[in-house]
């Protein structure tokens, strides 16, 4: 049971070891340097003191004003410092070679760190512009396939109302347009556009219906059901891609 104070006391006494050795008088300069090297503060006038945000602040006080900053600097700091002292088997002193590597090795830590997010942060917005990208299509692909079926049934009484049709349509090519010029090299979005805009959808659909019999209507009724089906497994292929940034997509250039 002695096991996890024991651990416990050995993490306090190497976080000691470290602020010992950043804070020490021999070191405060060097942890100024490795500072700004990671790009967590500029030289002040006093070597002791480092510029965070145009103000000179003595290093520990930074310490308790930005303690993440300040623990990655000696950290950083502090390792570089042993393994100058394990190579050189004598004052521990830390070279600018063996500085810059640390830092260097650091740096690169940081920037697949950034690296990583950016791409977080792409994916889960290609995934919601692929959800409004599909939401589009079900709204248009259900409004136009209503419409037409309304046309089929049609005896009497006031005609069919294309109005949802044409707000749907609406919605799902700007959402096309958008990756028409987001994507300039995808050639998905100005085909599947051409699509829409032409018969038998776009302004082909609402009209031509009156004074038609109702085989014609059926079949008509079929070849706009031919066309949905198109523009649906086509923005099917253009979310998938948008949810996967970071690959070339060659389907999306056919």
């Amino acid at each position: 049971m002695a096991a996890a104070p024991a651990s416990a006391a050995a993490g306090d006494t190497a976080d000691d070891a470290r602020l010992v050795h950043c804070l020490s008088p021999a070191h405060q300069t060097e942890l100024v340097n490795a500072a700004v090297a990671l790009g967590l503060g500029e030289r002040a006038a006093a070597r002791t003191h480092i510029k965070v945000a145009g103000k000179a602040t003595p290093l520990d006080a930074w310490r308790k004003q930005k303690p993440e900053a300040f623990d990655r600097a000696c950290k950083a700091l502090y390792e570089a410092s042993k393994e100058g002292g394990s190579s050189g088997g004598g004052s521990g002193a830390l070279s600018l070679s063996e500085l810059v590597k640390i830092l260097l090795a650091a740096a690169a830590g940081a920037v697949l760190t950034m690296l990583a997010g950016d791409w977080r942060s792409a994916r889960d917005t290609g995934m919601l512009r692929a959800d409004e990208l599909r939401r589009a299509a079900r709204q248009y692909g259900s409004a136009a396939s209503e419409y037409a079926q309304a046309w089929v049934s049609y005896s009497a009484g006031p005609l069919p109302s294309d109005e949802a049709v044409g707000k749907a349509g609406a919605e799902l090519d700007a959402q096309l347009r958008r990756y028409e010029l987001l994507r300039k090299r995808w050639r998905a979005p100005t085909r599947l556009r051409t699509t829409l805009a032409t018969a038998p959808l776009g302004d082909a659909l609402g009209s031509g219906w009156g004074g038609t019999s109702s085989q014609d209507r059926a079949s008509r009724s079929q070849d706009i059901d031919t066309a949905l089906a198109e523009v649906r497994d086509g923005c099917e292929v253009l979310a998938l891609a948008l949810e996967r940034p970071g690959r070339l997509h060659p389907e999306m250039k056919a």
